[in-house]
């Protein structure tokens, strides 16, 4: 049910992970950026047309070589060429945040893949399946329009958690968004929960416009066979065939309440209310197994395995003296990405389908139940024969439900297979969580002492370029856990080797004037190099931090000068990074109070 959202997932991994690679230039001229940006529609306009011949047919959710070539062309254009760090230059004055840009991003490539997907001269090739007002010639505009559809709903729930975030920054206090470990990890869990199981089938239901089914002896005969398995708080849809061209029958949302099982029409025409019985128990058996749980436990158990270990890899790569391109980490983690959708994913499916295969032969029987593959085949024009990356064949799935009748042995083997399989997923979504829980809780790449790595540090002559990013890096470890006398070791190191840094010189600043045993002597020098970082630099962070060295070196009127214009420069977008805007405001009402003396903590 997810290959139709799993282009735009991919795309949008992507862009998150575009400001890593590409040198984003703040500010940015609006009418280069914009003619970019109708650059890579063009791209989706000139795929669409080329010759069937030599791409195949065109097809809204299909991998085909249309759709495979435009993802490559439009990704390498955004990617290579000005586009993405131009349109973060025009939207970043606004206080728009590298989500904003990426979602941006992905509505060009919505755009674009819409129209790679429909020719000019409109639809060549006949369908059974008739639109909602019961024509069967498709007009290019309506093919368009159609395929934009598909990925509304993802582009609906990308948005919402978009927003969301934003909503978060701004409104929770920074005390309690520095929770523990486990509690940042059961939010998440629940989040996954609550999106996957509410939002998801909602945005599905009302993006794409279902409806009931057509024929009513057909739905009562679908409500019928959800009671006898016991299934209850499903609604009945009918699949939205017209638009992803193609038939079949599936269910959507892990909550009862939220479940939607779409059945297409033309595959209820066509079958028996036996048969129809049997794919509705084909379909009741996932939720009684909740597969889908499994599905999403598997992808996050991914998805965190993934960051932990990229996070890792580039950590250690720095401290060891290796520089990890960010570019190499992109690719190794779409690659990862991918290889467990066909693979690992793919195989579980494949256990998940037989499964409820052998419930729905249970049932109603082989007979019909061949009856309705064989159906869905001719629908869907599909040999028997052909299998797919999580489907076994038509021809393979019934040999096996033939063979288990006379054989149910097999069916016990099947059966602890796929026990084994959730079993598995279930462990390692455990293991991964406990082991970010560890990450998260303590610095694991930092158990080598820096002290050690800042003795070898020290005794280079010249620094190498991954030197100076590896002091960064233990300098901002050291300075999270409070270790301040070692981040300020760090930190003089990295503005020795580069004396005109403002970043170091801001860093370096904020430690010397604000840690508790601070000397005189300290606090002088650390305004000093605050007031160098704020002529080199005219960003709100770099301000703020000269605001703080004037207090606390006895000038409460120019410290207060100081936050105004820090403020100003928030408002303007110049060096907010992922601080809120009210921290400014907070830091004003802080120096402007009286006797105001700045704070101690950032």
């Amino acid at each position: 049910m997810f290959v139709p959202f799993l282009p735009v997932i991919v795309i949008y991994a992507l862009l998150l992970a575009f400001p890593a690679v590409v040198d984003v230039a703040r500010p940015a001229a609006l009418v280069p950026t914009l003619a970019g940006f109708g650059l890579l529609l063009a791209v989706g306009l000139v795929v669409g047309n080329l010759p069937a011949a030599l791409m195949g047919s065109p097809s809204p959710i299909r991998f085909n070589r249309r759709k495979l070539l435009h993802i490559a062309a439009w990704v390498g254009l955004a990617l290579w060429s000005p586009v993405y760090a131009g349109l973060a230059g025009v939207l970043s004055p606004w206080g728009v945040p590298d989500e904003g840009v990426a979602l941006a991003m992905l509505l060009n490539y919505w755009l674009s893949d819409a129209l790679a997907q429909h020719p000019l001269a409109g639809e060549r090739v006949p369908r059974p399946w008739p639109l909602p007002d019961g024509r069967r010639s498709y007009s290019w505009a309506a093919g368009v329009g159609g395929t934009l559809r598909i990925a509304l709903p993802v582009l609906g729930l990308l948005g919402i958690l978009a927003l969301a975030a934003a909503a978060w920054d701004a409104l929770v206090p920074e005390a309690a968004r520095a929770l523990p470990w486990w509690a940042l990890t059961a939010g998440t869990l629940l989040s996954y929960l609550v999106v996957m199981g509410m939002l998801v089938p909602v945005l599905i239901r009302y993006g794409w416009g279902l409806r009931p089914l057509q024929s009513p002896v057909a739905a009562a005969a679908i409500r019928e066979e959800l009671r006898a398995n016991g299934i209850r708080g499903v609604t009945v849809l009918a699949w939205p065939e017209h638009m992803l061209r193609h038939v079949t029958a599936g269910v959507i949302g892990l909550l009862p309440g939220f479940r939607l099982l779409l059945f297409g029409d033309a595959l209820a025409n066509a079958c028996t209310p036996a048969e129809i019985r049997s794919v509705t128990a084909h379909e009741a058996e996932h939720i009684r197994q909740r597969h889908l749980w499994y599905y999403l436990a598997a992808i996050v158990a991914l998805l965190v395995a993934l960051q932990v270990a990229f996070f890792q890899v580039a950590s250690g790569g720095l401290l060891l003296g290796v520089r990890v391109p960010d570019d190499a980490l992109l690719v190794a983690e779409l690659v990862a990405l991918l290889a467990f959708l066909r693979f690992g994913l793919g195989a579980l499916s494949r256990g998940f389908e037989r499964q409820a295969d052998v419930h729905a032969l249970g049932r109603w029987g082989v007979d019909n139940f061949r009856g309705a593959l064989t159906k869905l085949g001719v629908l869907n024009r599909i040999p028997l024969q052909q299998n797919n990356w999580h489907h076994f064949g038509m021809a393979q799935r019934l040999a096996f439900l033939e063979a288990a009748q006379h054989d149910p042995p097999l069916l016990a083997a099947h059966q602890r297979r796929v026990a084994r399989s959730k079993a598995i997923v279930l462990v390692t979504l455990l293991l991964v969580l406990v082991v970010q829980g560890v990450v998260s809780a303590h610095d694991v790449v930092g158990f080598v002492p820096e002290r050690l790595w800042l003795q070898r540090f020290q005794a280079m002559a010249t620094p190498t370029p991954t030197a100076v990013r590896a002091v960064k890096l233990l300098a901002a470890r050291a300075n999270a856990r409070g270790d301040l006398p070692m981040a300020q070791q760090l930190f003089q190191l990295w503005l020795h080797w580069e004396p005109g840094n403002p970043l170091a010189q801001n860093n370096l600043s904020w430690i010397l004037v604000t840690r508790q045993d601070a000397t005189d002597q300290e606090r002088a020098r650390g305004l000093t190099l605050a007031r160098q970082a704020a002529q080199a630099s005219d960003t709100a962070f770099i301000w703020d931090t000269l605001a703080e060295a004037l207090a606390r070196n006895g000038e409460p009127e120019q410290a207060l000068q100081a936050a105004r214009h820090a403020l100003l420069l928030a408002q303007a977008g110049q060096g907010v990074g992922e601080v809120p805007l009210s921290y400014y405001r907070e830091r004003l009402a802080t120096f402007g109070a009286p006797g105001g003396q700045g704070s101690a903590t950032r």
